[in-house]
Protein backbone atom coordinates (compact mmCIF):
# COMPACT_ATOMS: atom_id res chain seq x y z
CA UNK A 1 0.00 0.00 0.00
CA UNK A 2 2.79 2.67 0.78
CA UNK A 3 4.53 1.75 -2.34
CA UNK A 4 1.61 2.42 -4.02
CA UNK A 5 1.21 5.70 -2.78
CA UNK A 6 4.44 6.19 -3.43
CA UNK A 7 4.43 5.80 -7.15
CA UNK A 8 0.85 7.76 -7.09
CA UNK A 9 2.84 10.81 -5.48
CA UNK A 10 5.90 10.36 -7.86
CA UNK A 11 3.79 10.27 -11.34
CA UNK A 12 1.71 13.18 -9.96
CA UNK A 13 5.04 15.08 -9.17
CA UNK A 14 6.32 14.14 -12.77
CA UNK A 15 3.13 15.79 -14.42
CA UNK A 16 3.39 19.02 -12.34
CA UNK A 17 7.17 19.20 -13.03
CA UNK A 18 6.21 18.77 -16.86
CA UNK A 19 3.32 21.47 -16.97
CA UNK A 20 5.90 23.69 -14.63
CA UNK A 21 8.53 23.30 -17.13
CA UNK A 22 5.90 23.91 -20.08
CA UNK A 23 4.75 27.39 -18.86
CA UNK A 24 8.71 28.86 -17.67
CA UNK A 25 10.55 26.95 -20.50
CA UNK A 26 8.77 27.97 -23.61
CA UNK A 27 10.08 26.49 -26.94
CA UNK A 28 11.36 23.61 -24.30
CA UNK A 29 10.44 19.96 -24.19
CA UNK A 30 8.60 18.27 -21.27
CA UNK A 31 9.15 15.24 -19.57
CA UNK A 32 7.59 12.10 -20.08
CA UNK A 33 7.65 8.22 -18.71
CA UNK A 34 10.63 6.39 -18.89
CA UNK A 35 11.39 3.70 -21.55
CA UNK A 36 12.65 0.44 -20.89
CA UNK A 37 15.23 -1.38 -23.82
CA UNK A 38 15.26 1.80 -25.81
CA UNK A 39 18.65 1.77 -26.32
CA UNK A 40 21.10 -0.48 -28.54
CA UNK A 41 24.16 -2.52 -26.79
CA UNK A 42 26.26 -0.08 -28.48
CA UNK A 43 24.43 3.04 -27.19
CA UNK A 44 23.96 1.64 -23.89
CA UNK A 45 27.67 0.96 -23.89
CA UNK A 46 28.72 4.46 -24.93
CA UNK A 47 26.35 5.99 -21.86
CA UNK A 48 27.69 3.55 -19.71
CA UNK A 49 30.51 4.70 -20.75
CA UNK A 50 30.34 8.61 -20.56
CA UNK A 51 28.22 8.60 -17.18
CA UNK A 52 31.16 6.46 -15.32
CA UNK A 53 33.08 10.31 -14.85
CA UNK A 54 29.56 11.19 -12.67
CA UNK A 55 29.15 8.46 -10.76
CA UNK A 56 26.88 6.01 -12.90
CA UNK A 57 23.54 6.10 -14.57
CA UNK A 58 20.43 6.90 -12.78
CA UNK A 59 16.87 7.28 -14.87
CA UNK A 60 16.50 7.66 -18.42
CA UNK A 61 13.82 9.56 -19.39
CA UNK A 62 12.25 10.09 -23.08
CA UNK A 63 12.11 14.15 -23.85
CA UNK A 64 8.95 14.88 -26.46
CA UNK A 65 8.43 17.99 -28.35
CA UNK A 66 5.78 20.31 -27.37
CA UNK A 67 3.62 21.79 -29.69
CA UNK A 68 5.25 20.52 -32.74
CA UNK A 69 3.70 20.21 -35.47
CA UNK A 70 6.10 18.84 -38.26
CA UNK A 71 7.38 15.65 -38.98
CA UNK A 72 9.98 14.86 -35.90
CA UNK A 73 13.21 13.11 -37.40
CA UNK A 74 15.39 12.36 -33.76
CA UNK A 75 14.04 11.07 -30.48
CA UNK A 76 15.50 12.68 -27.45
CA UNK A 77 16.31 10.73 -23.88
CA UNK A 78 17.69 12.84 -20.78
CA UNK A 79 20.12 10.72 -18.40
CA UNK A 80 19.86 11.72 -14.56
CA UNK A 81 23.01 10.29 -12.46
CA UNK A 82 22.27 8.24 -9.30
CA UNK A 83 21.92 11.68 -7.20
CA UNK A 84 18.72 12.67 -9.78
CA UNK A 85 20.42 15.34 -11.39
CA UNK A 86 19.84 15.71 -15.55
CA UNK A 87 23.45 14.92 -17.05
CA UNK A 88 23.90 14.12 -20.72
CA UNK A 89 20.80 14.18 -23.92
CA UNK A 90 21.06 11.20 -26.18
CA UNK A 91 19.60 12.12 -29.55
CA UNK A 92 18.82 9.21 -31.71
CA UNK A 93 17.99 9.20 -35.62
CA UNK A 94 14.86 7.51 -36.69
CA UNK A 95 15.18 4.78 -39.36
CA UNK A 96 13.43 7.33 -41.93
CA UNK A 97 15.90 9.76 -41.58
CA UNK A 98 19.30 7.96 -40.33
CA UNK A 99 21.50 10.47 -40.77
CA UNK A 100 19.93 13.56 -39.33
CA UNK A 101 21.86 13.38 -35.90
CA UNK A 102 25.38 13.35 -37.84
CA UNK A 103 24.65 16.00 -40.00
CA UNK A 104 23.77 18.34 -36.97
CA UNK A 105 26.63 17.33 -34.67
CA UNK A 106 29.03 18.01 -38.15
CA UNK A 107 27.08 21.32 -38.43
CA UNK A 108 27.71 22.10 -34.89
CA UNK A 109 31.55 21.44 -35.26
CA UNK A 110 31.66 23.33 -38.32
CA UNK A 111 30.01 26.22 -37.04
CA UNK A 112 32.40 25.84 -33.73
CA UNK A 113 35.58 25.85 -36.51
CA UNK A 114 34.43 28.51 -38.39
CA UNK A 115 33.57 30.89 -35.56
CA UNK A 116 36.55 30.45 -34.18
CA UNK A 117 37.82 30.12 -30.09
CA UNK A 118 35.74 33.19 -28.86
CA UNK A 119 32.73 33.07 -30.57
CA UNK A 120 32.48 29.81 -31.40
CA UNK A 121 32.63 29.09 -27.65
CA UNK A 122 28.65 29.24 -26.62
CA UNK A 123 28.43 26.69 -29.97
CA UNK A 124 27.12 23.18 -28.28
CA UNK A 125 29.12 20.80 -29.39
CA UNK A 126 28.25 16.54 -28.45
CA UNK A 127 30.50 14.77 -26.17
CA UNK A 128 30.26 11.56 -29.04
CA UNK A 129 28.81 10.36 -31.73
CA UNK A 130 28.75 6.40 -33.28
CA UNK A 131 26.51 4.41 -35.61
CA UNK A 132 24.19 1.63 -34.16
CA UNK A 133 21.88 -0.76 -36.32
CA UNK A 134 21.82 1.97 -39.21
CA UNK A 135 21.19 5.07 -37.55
CA UNK A 136 23.15 7.86 -35.65
CA UNK A 137 23.32 8.78 -32.37
CA UNK A 138 24.92 11.42 -30.52
CA UNK A 139 25.60 12.44 -26.82
CA UNK A 140 25.49 15.97 -25.47
CA UNK A 141 25.93 17.26 -22.19
CA UNK A 142 22.35 18.14 -20.99
CA UNK A 143 21.99 21.87 -20.70
CA UNK A 144 19.18 23.54 -18.87
CA UNK A 145 16.46 25.65 -20.66
CA UNK A 146 16.75 29.37 -19.99
CA UNK A 147 12.96 30.82 -18.41
CA UNK A 148 11.51 33.83 -19.58
CA UNK A 149 13.36 35.79 -16.57
CA UNK A 150 16.65 34.67 -17.57
CA UNK A 151 16.05 35.05 -21.82
CA UNK A 152 14.75 38.62 -20.93
CA UNK A 153 17.98 39.83 -18.52
CA UNK A 154 20.70 38.46 -21.35
CA UNK A 155 18.88 39.09 -24.71
CA UNK A 156 21.53 41.92 -25.44
CA UNK A 157 23.86 39.44 -25.07
CA UNK A 158 22.67 37.36 -27.53
CA UNK A 159 21.74 39.75 -29.77
CA UNK A 160 25.78 40.79 -29.34
CA UNK A 161 26.97 37.64 -30.25
CA UNK A 162 25.00 37.59 -33.45
CA UNK A 163 26.04 40.81 -34.52
CA UNK A 164 29.71 39.29 -33.81
CA UNK A 165 29.19 36.25 -35.53
CA UNK A 166 27.94 38.34 -38.77
CA UNK A 167 31.26 40.60 -38.34
CA UNK A 168 33.51 37.87 -38.12
CA UNK A 169 31.91 35.37 -41.41
CA UNK A 170 30.52 37.82 -43.85
CA UNK A 171 31.51 37.56 -47.23
CA UNK A 172 30.44 39.41 -50.30
CA UNK A 173 28.42 37.10 -52.60
CA UNK A 174 29.70 35.11 -55.30
CA UNK A 175 27.68 35.31 -59.03
CA UNK A 176 26.31 31.56 -58.31
CA UNK A 177 25.92 32.80 -54.54
CA UNK A 178 23.86 35.74 -56.10
CA UNK A 179 21.91 33.63 -58.59
CA UNK A 180 20.97 30.51 -56.20
CA UNK A 181 20.55 32.19 -52.61
CA UNK A 182 18.84 35.54 -54.15
CA UNK A 183 17.85 35.97 -57.77
CA UNK A 184 16.28 33.09 -58.20
CA UNK A 185 14.11 33.19 -54.86
CA UNK A 186 12.78 36.77 -55.40
CA UNK A 187 12.05 35.64 -58.78
CA UNK A 188 9.74 32.44 -57.29
CA UNK A 189 8.56 35.10 -54.71
CA UNK A 190 7.40 37.67 -57.38
CA UNK A 191 5.57 35.06 -58.95
CA UNK A 192 3.78 33.62 -55.51
CA UNK A 193 0.02 34.39 -56.44
CA UNK A 194 -1.11 34.28 -52.76
CA UNK A 195 1.24 37.40 -52.26
CA UNK A 196 -0.76 41.47 -52.52
CA UNK A 197 0.49 43.42 -55.26
CA UNK A 198 2.05 45.90 -53.20
CA UNK A 199 4.32 43.53 -51.82
CA UNK A 200 4.98 41.82 -55.06
CA UNK A 201 5.95 45.43 -56.55
CA UNK A 202 8.35 45.54 -53.77
CA UNK A 203 10.12 42.18 -54.51
CA UNK A 204 10.34 43.24 -58.38
CA UNK A 205 11.80 46.33 -57.14
CA UNK A 206 14.60 43.96 -55.35
CA UNK A 207 15.05 41.68 -58.60
CA UNK A 208 15.57 45.01 -60.23
CA UNK A 209 18.39 46.35 -57.68
CA UNK A 210 19.92 43.26 -57.98
CA UNK A 211 20.60 43.03 -61.64
CA UNK A 212 21.40 46.66 -61.76
CA UNK A 213 23.74 45.95 -58.90
CA UNK A 214 22.94 48.73 -56.65
CA UNK A 215 22.20 46.30 -54.44
CA UNK A 216 24.89 43.83 -53.46
CA UNK A 217 23.89 41.22 -51.36
CA UNK A 218 26.67 39.64 -49.00
CA UNK A 219 26.57 36.65 -46.96
CA UNK A 220 27.32 35.38 -43.73
CA UNK A 221 27.18 32.22 -41.16
CA UNK A 222 23.65 31.24 -40.23
CA UNK A 223 21.83 29.20 -38.11
CA UNK A 224 18.78 28.59 -39.62
CA UNK A 225 16.48 28.52 -36.52
CA UNK A 226 17.64 30.67 -34.04
CA UNK A 227 14.76 31.33 -31.16
CA UNK A 228 14.53 31.32 -27.55
CA UNK A 229 14.65 27.18 -27.25
CA UNK A 230 18.33 26.96 -28.66
CA UNK A 231 19.54 29.08 -26.27
CA UNK A 232 20.16 27.04 -23.43
CA UNK A 233 22.54 27.53 -20.22
CA UNK A 234 25.85 26.10 -20.51
CA UNK A 235 26.67 22.61 -18.42
CA UNK A 236 29.00 23.05 -15.98
CA UNK A 237 32.38 22.30 -17.68
CA UNK A 238 31.27 24.45 -20.36
CA UNK A 239 34.21 26.77 -21.88
CA UNK A 240 31.71 29.25 -23.12
CA UNK A 241 32.68 32.82 -22.68
CA UNK A 242 28.83 33.62 -22.95
CA UNK A 243 26.15 33.00 -20.37
CA UNK A 244 24.58 30.42 -22.89
CA UNK A 245 24.92 28.03 -25.39
CA UNK A 246 23.42 28.10 -28.76
CA UNK A 247 21.91 24.32 -30.03
CA UNK A 248 20.01 22.64 -32.90
CA UNK A 249 22.38 23.56 -36.05
CA UNK A 250 21.33 21.11 -38.57
CA UNK A 251 20.07 23.84 -40.52
CA UNK A 252 23.38 25.43 -40.26
CA UNK A 253 24.39 27.44 -43.88
CA UNK A 254 28.40 28.76 -43.79
CA UNK A 255 27.31 31.13 -46.43
CA UNK A 256 23.32 32.44 -45.41
CA UNK A 257 20.99 35.22 -44.65
CA UNK A 258 22.50 37.12 -41.86
CA UNK A 259 19.19 39.28 -41.50
CA UNK A 260 16.97 35.99 -41.38
CA UNK A 261 18.69 34.73 -37.88
CA UNK A 262 18.04 38.48 -36.73
CA UNK A 263 14.43 38.83 -37.52
CA UNK A 264 13.30 34.85 -36.63
CA UNK A 265 15.54 35.84 -33.19
CA UNK A 266 14.22 39.20 -32.59
CA UNK A 267 10.29 38.30 -33.36
CA UNK A 268 10.65 35.08 -30.84
CA UNK A 269 12.11 37.50 -28.27
CA UNK A 270 9.17 40.13 -29.27
CA UNK A 271 11.85 42.77 -28.95
CA UNK A 272 9.71 46.24 -29.94
CA UNK A 273 11.34 47.79 -33.11
CA UNK A 274 12.82 50.48 -31.00
CA UNK A 275 14.86 47.42 -29.18
CA UNK A 276 15.69 45.88 -32.36
CA UNK A 277 16.90 48.93 -34.53
CA UNK A 278 20.27 49.02 -32.62
CA UNK A 279 21.50 45.92 -33.94
CA UNK A 280 19.63 45.88 -37.57
CA UNK A 281 21.45 49.39 -37.91
CA UNK A 282 24.89 47.36 -37.10
CA UNK A 283 23.52 44.17 -38.86
CA UNK A 284 23.43 46.72 -41.95
CA UNK A 285 26.78 48.19 -41.67
CA UNK A 286 28.03 45.24 -41.97
CA UNK A 287 26.62 43.92 -44.78
CA UNK A 288 27.18 47.42 -46.47
CA UNK A 289 23.18 47.34 -46.86
CA UNK A 290 20.78 50.36 -46.78
CA UNK A 291 18.66 50.08 -43.85
CA UNK A 292 15.64 50.33 -46.75
CA UNK A 293 17.10 48.03 -48.57
CA UNK A 294 17.00 45.49 -45.89
CA UNK A 295 13.77 44.10 -47.21
CA UNK A 296 15.36 42.76 -50.20
CA UNK A 297 17.26 39.87 -47.46
CA UNK A 298 13.93 39.23 -46.01
CA UNK A 299 12.27 38.78 -49.66
CA UNK A 300 15.04 35.91 -50.53
CA UNK A 301 14.61 33.80 -47.24
CA UNK A 302 10.93 33.54 -47.91
CA UNK A 303 11.95 33.13 -51.70
CA UNK A 304 13.58 30.32 -50.40
CA UNK A 305 10.94 29.05 -48.34
CA UNK A 306 8.97 28.67 -51.34
CA UNK A 307 10.78 26.89 -53.23
CA UNK A 308 11.70 24.41 -50.45
CA UNK A 309 8.23 23.82 -48.87
CA UNK A 310 9.85 20.76 -46.70
CA UNK A 311 11.86 23.53 -44.59
CA UNK A 312 9.07 26.29 -44.55
CA UNK A 313 8.34 27.27 -41.33
CA UNK A 314 5.30 28.95 -41.92
CA UNK A 315 2.10 27.28 -42.87
CA UNK A 316 0.71 30.59 -44.27
CA UNK A 317 3.93 32.02 -46.29
CA UNK A 318 2.39 35.62 -47.21
CA UNK A 319 0.97 36.34 -44.06
CA UNK A 320 3.91 35.89 -41.94
CA UNK A 321 5.92 38.19 -45.25
CA UNK A 322 3.71 40.29 -44.67
CA UNK A 323 3.93 40.48 -40.91
CA UNK A 324 7.98 39.98 -40.95
CA UNK A 325 8.11 43.24 -43.53
CA UNK A 326 5.88 45.18 -41.21
CA UNK A 327 8.04 44.58 -38.02
CA UNK A 328 11.20 45.60 -40.13
CA UNK A 329 9.69 48.61 -41.40
CA UNK A 330 8.87 50.11 -38.25
CA UNK A 331 12.37 48.85 -37.42
CA UNK A 332 14.11 50.62 -39.98
CA UNK A 333 11.91 53.85 -39.26
CA UNK A 334 13.41 53.84 -35.99
CA UNK A 335 16.78 53.27 -37.63
CA UNK A 336 16.00 56.65 -39.54
CA UNK A 337 15.06 58.96 -36.46
CA UNK A 338 18.12 57.48 -34.77
CA UNK A 339 20.52 59.14 -37.87
CA UNK A 340 18.18 61.91 -37.67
Amino acid sequence: MIRAIFYFLRIKTKYVFSYTLKFWRPGAYFITFPETGQFTPIISEAISRIMQSYGGVGEIEQFVRRGYEGEDTQKRYIVFNLAGSPTIFVMLSIPKHPITVRVAADCAISAREHLGAHHGSCVLIPLEVGLSDGVYFAISPYCYPRNRWEIYRQREQVLTWLSEVARHTVVDSLPEETESEFEHPLLALSQYSQLPKAVKALVQEALVELKTKRWRPRLSLMHNDLHRGNILSPPPESKSLYPFVIVDWGGLRLAGNAINDLIHLAQDLKLSPSQLAPYLKIHCEILKCNPTNVKYYLFSVFGIFLLNPEICPYAELAIALSKSLDYLDLTVAKIMEMNV
